[in-house]
């Protein structure tokens, strides 16, 4: 299980972690929410590169990512030695991530409109924390096929 989750957004996210951090705090997690110093705060590269260099450190053991559509962070988050985020809008999902693959990310699209191609995207209050929730209360399954496909997912970086 999970000590200690960085939680990290984009400005289409920052609004959302306070739900984050509500449902850390139910679940009796501790977290953090880096500063960024760079001036391009939109950029989710960048955010994403604070959260790593909390990891890479040994500071925390999980990450939240909060961005207009989740799939930036997500993609940012799996080029990342070590890092297995899945990207869900919805418990099954992030329930899956945690018991099959062993997850330690979580990528949440949180609010996305596009009317020129007719996209839209968004999680409410209660989606957003029902899925955090879900996420850092599931357990991975250890059962011998999970480790042996986490083991084998390791070893393509």
């Amino acid at each position: 299980m999970f000590k200690k989750i960085a939680i990290a957004a984009d400005h289409n996210g920052d609004e959302y972690i306070t739900y984050v951090k509500d449902a850390l705090i139910k679940a009796g997690i501790e977290y953090v929410v880096p500063s960024y110093k760079s001036e391009a705060a939109n950029d989710y590269p960048d955010i994403y590169a604070e959260v790593y260099k909390l990891f890479t450190s040994g500071e925390i053991d999980g990450m939240i990512l909060l961005c207009g559509t989740g799939v930036g962070m997500c993609m940012c988050a799996n080029k990342s030695r070590g890092v297995r985020c899945v990207w869900a809008n919805n418990k099954a999902v992030a329930v899956y991530g945690r018991v099959h693959e062993n997850a330690n990310a979580l990528a949440l699209g949180v609010g996305y409109q596009d009317p020129k191609i007719g996209l839209k995207v968004s999680l409410s209050k209660k989606q957003i924390k029902s899925v955090v929730t879900s996420f850092v209360k599931t357990p991975f399954s250890e059962a011998a096929r999970h480790i042996r496909r986490v083991e084998k997912l390791e070893n393509l970086m």
